[in-house]
């Protein structure tokens, strides 16, 4: 937590201490609250950004977790396109 909580202070790290911040919750089994997390994220970003993509990956990993293998597939196919 503590190195993520640095990693956010830097302004061009930031995103990706979110990224990685949501999938240490994962970890702890909380993926609502990853979920939330990255579709912020994605919420906040540009569409078609590094920054966005990421945070589209990640939240497929999670579905991927969660057994929801087909909107994982979906959603990174939608990466692949856009």
């Amino acid at each position: 937590e503590q190195a993520l909580t640095g990693l956010a202070a830097i302004p061009w790290a930031a995103n990706r201490a979110a990224v990685l911040r949501a999938r240490v919750l994962a970890g702890k089994g909380q993926n609502a609250e990853a979920m939330q997390a990255l579709d912020k994220l994605i919420a906040g970003a540009p569409k078609g950004s590094a920054r966005a993509d990421e945070a589209r990956l990640a939240r497929a990993e999670l579905l991927t977790a969660a057994g929801q293998f087909a909107e994982a597939e979906a959603a990174v196919r939608a990466v692949i396109q856009d």
